[in-house]
Formats: structure tokens, sequence, C-alpha cells
């Protein structure tokens, strides 16, 4: 028996799409679906065990399956989001599930190998998430690039910092010679839940001549960050001034509503708005919304929201004495 093999060589996206468009996928998702998950760099993280054991196609583990299997590659929505740059200020909304981290990690994967003398750091309020981020940004660029990434040239760090501890803001008060004020400091002088908001809103005004030194800064969880915090990241940035923030407002650990972009970062000498978010025809979007939520159904996620809003609802009313 003869086995004949043909190698495809394929140099760049062109080549790609003439291969997509030439087949036949009579298979279905057979072989598409695992192509474009290769592609996409996202097969090693989804590399779950497989569910050999399932027998009948209408069991829960078939339907399990199924569904682990119709997530295994980013939608459109997320591929534009880690491949849309702007050169500016870009927002990510999401609900809690719509896949916000691992596009951030992709994105700095994929900036990384694009610019790869860019200063990049990618920050968050949940100390647990930078052995995620690390994990994950350092496998999407393995699968991309095949090499490690120059870890000199990417800082995972936490929003807060400490002496012991980089973040965002030590970092800041370093570089700008102001006081830094830990958690305790911070408590001494706030009202619960406004301390890190305090220590931002002081270093920024105690700041003279303010220095760059990253060409882009990636924000997760931002809901659980005040515009000063933004506003610090984004006066940090070199020209011109790439900033990524995403977040979930129902998911926010305070009553924190996020505020439009020209609140948050302010006005020029003008009088304009520093940032204006549009998504421009010819442009990469400067506002995205996944759409999609793939922890949790329509219905749960509706009936959830209700139950919050009916509670919080109940809380002003009791509040303001009408409950009685």
């Amino acid at each position: 028996m003869i086995i004949i093999v043909t190698i495809l060589i394929i140099k760049d996206s062109s080549d790609i799409s003439h291969f997509i468009s030439s087949r036949e996928w009579n298979d279905g998702n057979q072989y598409f679906e695992p192509l474009v998950s290769a592609i996409q760099g996202i097969t090693t993280i989804r590399n779950k065990k497989q569910r050999s054991y399932i027998r009948k196609d209408d069991s829960r583990g078939a339907k399990l399956k199924k569904l682990e299997d119709s997530i295994a590659n980013l939608d459109s929505t997320q591929s534009e989001a880690v491949i849309s740059t702007v050169e500016g200020v870009q927002r990510i909304r999401g609900l809690a599930g719509s896949g916000k981290t691992i596009v951030l990690a992709l994105k700095v994967a994929y900036l990384h190998a694009k610019h790869p003398d860019w200063k990049i750091a990618v920050t968050f309020n949940t100390r647990s998430l930078k052995d995620q981020f690390k994990k994950l940004i350092n496998t999407f660029s393995i699968e991309h690039t095949n090499e490690e990434l120059d870890w000199e040239k990417i800082d995972i760090i936490h929003a807060w910092g400490s002496p012991r501890t980089p973040g965002i803001y030590y970092d800041f008060c370093m570089k700008h010679n102001v006081e830094y004020m830990d958690f305790r400091d911070a408590k001494r002088i706030s009202i619960l839940g406004e301390e890190f908001d305090l220590v931002c809103q002081k270093a920024l005004r105690e700041i003279g001549k303010t220095h760059h030194y990253y060409d882009a800064i990636l924000v997760d969880e931002a809901q659980d960050f005040s515009h000063h915090f933004l506003r610090l990241c984004y006066e940090i940035l070199l020209p011109p001034k790439r900033l990524v923030y995403a977040y979930d407002e129902l998911q926010s650990l305070s009553k924190k509503l996020m505020e439009p972009a020209e609140t948050i970062f302010g006005l020029n000498q003008s009088g304009q708005p520093n940032v204006q978010l549009r998504n421009g025809i010819g442009g990469g979007k400067q506002d995205i919304i996944l759409e999609k939520c793939y922890r949790n159904s329509k219905p749960v996620l509706t009936t959830a929201h209700a139950l919050l809003q009916l509670a919080g609802f109940l809380h002003f009313l009791a509040e303001s004495g009408f409950a009685r």
C-alpha cells in the first residue's frame, strides 16, 4: 500500500485564506474548527481531558462536550478585540465569562510579537490574576512565535504595589518622588472602599513633570478602579497613549459606575476631551463590546440582574424610610 502525503507550505495570511476558501468542508466542523483554533493559537489552553466515555448523543456528557467544542475558538468579536489596535485609548466591555482576560492576554502576546521593542504592562486588582496572566501570555507567545517572551519588556503588575511587590501606583510614586501610601496609611485619611482612589488622586495632584515609560498598558477589572487610577496609567504612557481597559460594571466590588472616557481622561488646554472613543471606518475600534457570555445562559443572567435591581430598590426604600 502506497500512502501519498501532501505538504502545504503557507507563508502568509493570503495563503491561509486561499487554502480555506479552496476546501470543501463537507465534514462540517470536524476539521474546520480545529484549524481555526490552531490559527488563533488557543489550542493549548483549550486542551482539556477528552470525554471519551460518551456513548449517547443525547446524554449530559454529550451536551457538555458539544458546549466545550463550541467555545474552542474565539468568536468574531473576541478576535477583533485582540487584533484591533488603535493609537490611543481602547475600551473593552463584557459580562463575566465573556472572555475579557483571555482577550487581554492574547492582545499582550500579539502586541509583543509585532512590536518586541515596546514596554508593555498589564495590570489588575485581584492578585491571583498575576500567575494566570503570565501562563496565558507565555502560552500564546509560544503558540504564535515558537519563542519565549522577553520578560524585560512585559510587566505583569498589580495596581497598588508595595516596597516588596512592584505595582503601577508604587512605581509611579518612586519615579516621581511623591509620597507612597500603603493601605494602612490610606485607611486613616479616607472612607471605607475609597482608599486606593484617594492615594491615586493625591499622587496625581502632587507630581510636577510626568515621566513616560510604557508604550502600552492593559487594565483588567477596570470596574474596580476609579478614574484616578486610569488617569494615572494614561499619564505615564508614551505618545500616542495606548491604553486598553476592560471591565464589567455588574461585577464591581464596590458601587462605582464607570464614567465616560471624556470624564475619565479630562480635557486638554483647549478645553476639548483628551479622549473620545470612536469606531471609525478603516481604523481600529476604540469601543468593543463582547456580546456573548460563555459562563451563564441568558435566562440565568437576566434573572440575576433582575434580582440585583430589586434588591437595590428595596435597599433604597429602606434607607429612605419608605419601607416603614
